[in-house]
């Protein structure tokens, strides 16, 4: 079975405002950032370079985001990794800013190499605005335009380029800001585009498939009670990797907007090379989310990034100081050849290397530049740490330093400390992480326990790096290990009980959902089936009219939901299931956790709420989850190891089909299947 791979992004800047100068780092502007946190809007819509906004803000020459033990401070982004206005991509030729062809046939990129970077910030920016500070201007009501920002073109046209190409930026970067929340976001939009770029994250370099030519793919800073309009574009040219691609917004429940999840089979036809399209939706919610390709396993080659949605009412807001783009974590293997390849391999796919934040070494490589991560001692900060694994799961700590969870996968959840966390493929944590230790250098570590533990040579690391440490590697021990992570133990913040009445087995509707291998053709198969994606994606199925089960495709992988009921779901482990422990996610909702790996006693009382949980190792395991029927649509439930995915373990649960065929969707969204 092949799932159609993951998208390719490109943000649509339609009616972005600009930033006045003074925006900075813990900002929530409503937008995609560069490594810096400023906004660079312009006017005319498009957006300016953005390097990476986890670490230290340079994009250096490798094609990766993040700042590098003895990083000279330069800001190395490249035009390609930039934000600019994009024309109609379904226009001929799709031309960038310059009118020019950059496509590389060496790599098969078809990056815009425009000199669009020229709206740095200079050293020592302020940090985030100080509470109270007036929200955006009336529409139509710019404020002041920074010294040498272009005006605006003629309506639908960017505007003209600035003059040549700006210097180094002076060495030096400045530090932490001062304590305090982001300020109020502006608008949801923005462009992501898809393309393909040599990079070299670990030191060996291969193309790949990224977002505004970057990895991690520019964070998505949204702001709860906003529409987000993002368009992606798709300008794919490399053959050895899916042309194809779609994007998935991982953790948004897309409440009356099934269309725009970003599945291709399930609620759309992928995004063909030299085509776009725009993915609009109202957000509701707030929390650490992410992004990704969700055609095949065109992720796995690079098209992931953090998605992030401030909440200016966070209950929690008194327990750190800093919670700004620089706090953002992102995990994620790496592999060295391409995706289709290891596509094809039935069994373990072991990756190369861990990246935090962009960077990472493989056993017997290069000592490349690290990640790091800087921070203020005696302040609290607030790291979102997102797992965009294709594969492993992740021990994540920080040596010296506890940690507290505060949220878990978007959801709050009562503070809970750690020294350690088990992170799988698709989870989201937010940890609070208190700067007391003597001033130096300390590893983060995120090894991979089933692949490789090591830390040999600064495998599997990152830095945390105090102000006034000095420029090294660090030398610390890990530990000390005291306080275990306990799923158990989460609990939700607000409205914690589960939904329906208590007791396994007492839902409206009870399924099943037995997870095997089939050693004959080697497919995953939940319930004796295995999924195959359907010619005719299940949303436009539904709208066609097709209402039940028995008339829409895959046949015996579609299962249909009734409206406003509790659902149960248990995914009982036999202990001969490879591959595993299964992280399994549901789209479009949130669900309890009634009975966690490791235990046999149900929780109703107050479960953790999630999007991604681990089905466990054990055999005598059963995961149950539980939520409500209140979000018409298809909505596919898969391993998230992306390899067994892509080999059949999914289903798809067909959730009031009759309101869901009532659903509008966007003219473009048909056109897409033309």
């Amino acid at each position: 079975m092949l799932l159609l791979p993951l998208v390719v992004l490109s943000l649509f800047a339609a009616n972005v405002l600009s930033i006045p100068p003074t925006q900075t780092s813990g900002s929530t502007d409503d937008s995609i950032v560069d490594g810096n946190g400023i906004d660079n809007s312009k006017i005319d819509g498009s957006l300016s370079s953005t390097p990476h906004p986890q670490v230290t803000g340079s994009a250096d020459v490798d094609g990766v985001h993040g700042s590098a033990v003895g990083d000279s401070g330069n800001d190395d982004s490249e035009a390609d990794g930039s934000l600019a206005s994009v024309p109609d991509p379904q226009t001929t030729g799709l031309p960038d800013d310059d009118g020019a062809d950059d496509s590389d046939p060496a790599d098969g990129s078809n990056a815009d190499d425009d000199d669009t970077d020229a709206f740095r910030t200079p050293p020592g920016r302020p940090g985030p605005r100080p509470p109270g500070r007036p929200g955006p201007r009336p529409p139509g009501r710019p404020g002041p335009r920074p010294p040498g920002r272009p005006g605006p073109g003629p309506p639908g046209r960017p505007g003209p380029r600035p003059p040549g190409r700006p210097g180094p930026r002076p060495p030096g970067r400045p530090g932490p800001g001062p304590p305090g929340q982001p300020g109020p976001g502006l608008v949801n939009s923005g462009e992501l585009r898809i393309v393909n770029r040599n990079i070299a994250p670990d030191g060996f370099s291969r193309s790949a498939v990224l977002a505004n030519g970057v990895f991690p793919g520019p964070i998505i800073r949204l702001t709860k009670g906003r529409q987000a309009a993002i368009r992606v574009t798709n300008l794919l040219t490399n053959t050895s990797m899916d042309t194809n691609t779609s994007v998935h917004w991982h953790g948004i429940f897309q409440t009356r907007t099934n269309w725009a999840d970003g599945v291709p089979s399930v609620t759309q036809c992928p995004i063909k090379p030299q085509r776009s399209f725009l993915y609009r939706f109202n957000v509701g919610q707030t929390g650490t989310h992410w992004y990704h390709s969700h055609y095949g396993i065109q992720y796995c080659d690079g098209l992931r990034g953090p998605l992030i949605i401030y909440d200016p009412n966070d209950p929690h807001k008194g327990l750190y100081d800093v919670d700004d783009d620089r706090t953002v974590v992102t995990l994620s293997d790496w592999y060295h050849v391409a995706g289709p390849i290891l596509g094809n391999i039935f069994g373990n796919v072991v990756a190369n290397s861990t990246l935090i934040n962009g960077r990472g070494r493989y056993p017997g490589g290069p000592a490349v530049p690290l990640a790091v991560i800087n921070v203020r001692r005696g302040l609290r900060y607030r790291f979102r740490v997102i797992s965009m694994s294709c594969d492993p799961w992740f021990n994540f700590t920080i040596d010296g330093h506890r940690m507290t969870i505060i949220e878990a996968d978007g959801s709050e959840v009562q503070p809970v400390q750690v020294d350690s966390i088990p992170i799988f493929a698709g989870q989201r944590y937010s940890v609070v992480v208190t700067a007391n230790q003597p001033i130096g250098n300390y590893w983060i570590r995120s090894s991979t326990p089933a692949q490789n533990p090591s830390f040999t040579g600064g495998v599997n690391s990152a830095i945390l790096r105090y102000a006034e440490a000095p420029n090294s590697e660090p030398t610390s021990s890990p530990g000390p290990y005291q306080l275990a992570f306990d799923e158990g133990k989460l609990h939700p913040l607000i409205n914690p009980a589960a939904p329906g009445r208590p007791g396994i087995g007492n839902a409206d509707v009870n399924i099943r959902l037995a997870a095997s291998l089939n050693t004959s053709t080697r497919l995953f198969e939940i319930n004796g089936v295995p999924f195959n994606d359907p010619p005719t994606p299940v949303l436009l199925q539904i709208l066609s009219g097709n209402l039940h089960p028995a008339q829409l495709l895959p046949s015996g992988s579609i299962y249909e939901l009734p409206p406003n009921k509790v659902v149960e779901l248990s995914f009982p482990n036999n202990g001969f299931l490879p591959g595993g422990p299964h992280p399994i996610h549901l789209h479009g909702h949130e669900f309890s956790v009634v009975r966690v790996s490791g235990s046999n006693t149900p929780n109703f009382v107050n479960p953790v709420r999630r999007d991604v949980v681990s089905m466990g190792s054990a055999s005598s395991d059963n995961v149950t989850i539980r939520f409500r029927t209140d979000n018409p649509g298809p909505w596919i439930i898969h391993c998230h190891i992306d390899w067994h995915l892509h080999h059949g373990f999914a289903v798809v649960m067909a959730e009031s089909t009759a309101q869901a065929s009532r659903l509008p969707v966007p003219v473009d969204w048909r056109q897409l299947c033309n």
